[in-house]
């Protein structure tokens, strides 16, 4: 069984840890003959996280893939915040009390800030990769409203709407955000948004105003 969990991991330590609590959570002892001729190991990483999360509670399920929208770090004021179908807090708590028991989302701030992260990236890749793209965008665009009244930073805004479908508040918060990235001397960020801006504009005259603006941050920049 060592051999074959060596040779299957080929070196990755994350990949080799995940394999060892595929078994663990599925009680398998590798000391018992009969235990091991059930050892069937998952061909890829991708497969083996997969296989991990089909063994979570419905519930655990869903607050995993609801969080992994936020990012590989989330709150969890924003989590329950932004998706109240979780339901009452102490479920919500005992969720992610138990994927932290896991190791799959471990704390990462305690109270009152409570914080929790996926342990690695390629766990939060494979989890949100799980939703649908219109259910993604849905919950992008669920979240981004909450956070338009939870004081949150422009760009994290513009970002959730960004992977939304709403293209009106995307026009409101790319040239929000653009604005304030040009005021800031954040030249990269600004022109960034200003383009993703652009083909979103309805007018020429809108277009013009945002090729004025983006021509002002160039010429700071110095690109002639």
């Amino acid at each position: 069984l060592r051999t074959r969990l060596l040779t299957r991991a080929q070196g990755n330590p994350f990949y080799l840890e995940e394999l060892l609590n595929y078994l663990h959570d599925r009680g398998l002892d590798p000391l018992d003959p009969d235990d091991l001729k059930k050892i069937e190991l998952p061909d890829s990483l991708h497969t083996l996280i997969l296989s991990r999360l089909d063994q979570l509670s419905e519930s655990e399920k869903i607050t995993l893939r609801v969080a992994s929208i936020i990012g590989r770090l989330f709150r969890a004021a924003w989590l329950m915040g932004y998706y109240p179908e979780l339901g009452d807090v102490p479920q919500t708590k005992a969720d992610l009390d138990q994927l932290a028991a896991l190791d799959i989302t471990p704390l990462d701030t305690p109270e009152p800030d409570l914080a929790y992260l996926f342990k690695h990236i390629v766990t939060h890749e494979v989890t949100y990769e799980s939703l649908s793209f219109s259910t993604r965008a849905q919950l992008h665009e669920q979240l981004a409203r909450y956070l338009e009244n939870a004081g949150t930073s422009l760009d994290t805004i513009a970002y959730h709407y960004g992977r939304s479908e709403n293209t009106e508040k995307q026009r409101e918060y790319f040239r929000k955000a653009g604005e304030q990235a040009q005021k800031n001397f954040a030249n990269d960020a600004a022109l960034e948004y200003y383009g993703r801006l652009l083909p979103l504009l309805k007018g020429p005259q809108e277009q013009t105003q945002i090729h004025m603006q983006r021509g002002q941050v160039l010429e700071l920049m110095g690109k002639w």
